[in-house]
């Protein structure tokens, strides 16, 4: 016959093993969740983005092309297609921009569509920019940039 104290502590054990177990599956369901929600993610951009930190001056134009406001801000992410770009003003999405991003020690021109704008951190705020017209240089050149950061980190 099994005592009453030896059948708690196998109880307790398979208490233990149990919880163990479903927090193993809980922490595996999590990571499949955000493995999908990942993939999904980049499933919908053309080109993977890379967290960089890079100083712009960008001037913003209305649709008849004439400036309607400039300034200074930086990338919190890029990629071939656009940036994020991160400013101390809100940039409407209707206008169009004039980029000038400094990478390592190259200066490229880009004119860009604000996609998105919203408000970031505490007296900061975030804007979607599309890439419209890149150069060739300045194309080689944000692509060399993309592949050196990405190749070290």
């Amino acid at each position: 016959m099994i005592s009453k104290g030896k059948l708690i502590a196998d109880n307790r054990q398979l208490i233990t093993y149990i919880c163990a177990l479903v927090s193993w599956w809980l922490n595996y369901y999590h990571i499949c969740l955000k493995l999908v929600k990942t993939m999904t993610q980049d499933d919908k951009r053309l080109y993977p983005r890379i967290d960089a930190l890079n100083l712009i001056a960008y001037d913003c134009m209305d649709e008849n092309g004439q400036m309607v406001m400039h300034g200074m801000g930086r990338t919190l992410n890029i990629s071939e297609g656009g940036i994020l770009l991160e400013t101390h003003i809100q940039i409407e999405q209707q206008y169009d921009a004039l980029l000038s991003i400094g990478l390592e020690n190259d200066l490229i021109d880009i004119k860009g569509k604000v996609v998105a704008s919203k408000p970031g951190k505490v007296g900061k705020f975030e804007s979607g920019i599309k890439f419209l017209e890149i150069g060739e240089t300045a194309l080689s050149i944000l692509k060399l940039y993309i592949k050196a950061f990405k190749n070290s980190h």
